[in-house]
This record gives structure tokens, C-alpha cells and sequence, in this order.
């Protein structure tokens, strides 16, 4: 369990990644589901787990230029696949995409 929590303390600093990635490539190492989640929980307990909303709101600040031309929608859908591709969650992912849309409109993307 002690190398799951450095990896995932060195690895969450580098790259913007979801949990659900960062377990799999735990579990590709040989970390049990288990140890990742305890080593996760650890770091969350400490205070070293960066909030993965942020996170995937940060990766979208990021990326949005690539899709700036693209109808709204198309960008939205755009930018939802990027951070599923990342691992994160779908709550996570909505969170991050409404954070950093501007109320241009009332209308629902």
C-alpha cells in the first residue's frame, strides 16, 4: 500500500487524471483495488488529493481553445469525451464542464 500512495502522490501532480485511470494503471503494477483505495483515502486524509473537479476543470481550460470553433454542443461533447478518456466520472465531469461554461443562455447543452 505504501508504494500505491507515493504513486498516486507523484502521479496526481503531473498529469490532470480521474480516479477510475489512476486505479487501473494502480492495478497494472499489481496494486489490489483495496490498497488503491486505501492509499487514495490516506492522501485524501492528509489533504494531498487534489479535488478532481478542479482538476478536470483545469485540463478543460486547457483543452477548450482546441474546440473553440466547434458549435457549443459539439465543443461541450468535445471536452466530456477528453475527460472520460482521463477517468474521470461522469458527476466529476459535469461539474468541471458547467464550471467553466459562461451563462451565455438559459438553454441547457
Amino acid at each position: 500500500m505504501e508504494f500505491a500512495r507515493a504513486w498516486l502522490a507523484g502521479r496526481w501532480g503531473r498529469k490532470p487524471s480521474g480516479w477510475r485511470r489512476l486505479e487501473q494503471e494502480l492495478r497494472a503494477k499489481g496494486v489490489s483495488q483495496e490498497d488503491a483505495e486505501r492509499a487514495r483515502a490516506q492522501l485524501e486524509d492528509r489533504g494531498a488529493a487534489p479535488d478532481e473537479v478542479a482538476s478536470a476543470a483545469k485540463l478543460v481550460a486547457q483543452a477548450r481553445h482546441r474546440y473553440a470553433k466547434l458549435e457549443p454542443h459539439v465543443q461541450r461533447q468535445r471536452l466530456y469525451a477528453l475527460l472520460a478518456r482521463r477517468g474521470y466520472d461522469g458527476d466529476v465531469i459535469r461539474r468541471a464542464l458547467d464550471l467553466r461554461e459562461p451563462l451565455e443562455s438559459g438553454a441547457e447543452g
